[in-house]
């Protein structure tokens, strides 16, 4: 029963973390040497648009059987609103609250983290405080991109992880 419940429950949090949507605020950042206008984007990981204007927090969890190792479901992040023409100067991360499951779970060690690009391209990170990523130098800004973060379970029984308050920020130019 406990593991049909535990099935259940992790499924349902990979379909709710595949729906994920962005809220972000567009703002001049500040003027390169080129005299263009640096643009900044910042999301919250967490925030879900659960249709229309409507939005509730859920928390990016990655969950673990014993000594097994692997990624989140992730975040995807809807930046299609933004200009068909911007295009990116640098992706920065700041990454939220890492909190273990219950006590009765094995522990999960997070060690790095992902994102991916509209275009396809992921490029990980050792876990740290706040990341600043060039590697995206020069994609196009608008659309999906995907936040992920990666464990090991060092225990013989089930664990989870939670990572919240991840905030995500894109700096970006208009071409």
């Amino acid at each position: 029963m406990k593991k049909r419940l535990f099935a259940a429950l992790l499924a349902a949090v990979m379909v709710v973390s595949m729906m994920a949507t962005t809220a972000f605020a567009e703002e001049p950042r500040m003027d390169d040497t080129e005299g263009k206008k640096v643009y900044s984007v910042t999301l919250d990981a967490d925030l879900l648009a659960t249709g229309g204007s409507r939005y509730e927090y859920v928390t990016n969890t990655l969950s673990l059987g014993g000594y097994q190792n692997g990624w989140s479901a992730g975040a995807d992040a809807n930046f299609s609103t933004l200009p068909s023409n911007a295009v990116v100067e640098s992706v920065q991360v700041s990454l939220g609250r890492l909190s273990a499951g219950s006590s009765s779970m094995s522990p999960i060690t997070t060690t790095k983290y992902s994102i991916t690009s509209p275009r396809g391209r992921t490029v990980e990170r050792v876990v740290k405080n706040t990341s600043e990523i060039l590697s995206f130098y020069g994609d196009p800004a608008s659309g999906h991109w995907t936040f992920k973060i990666y464990g090991t379970n060092v225990g013989p029984d089930p664990g989870s992880v939670k990572c919240s308050s991840t905030k995500i920020t894109i700096l970006y130019t208009l071409e």
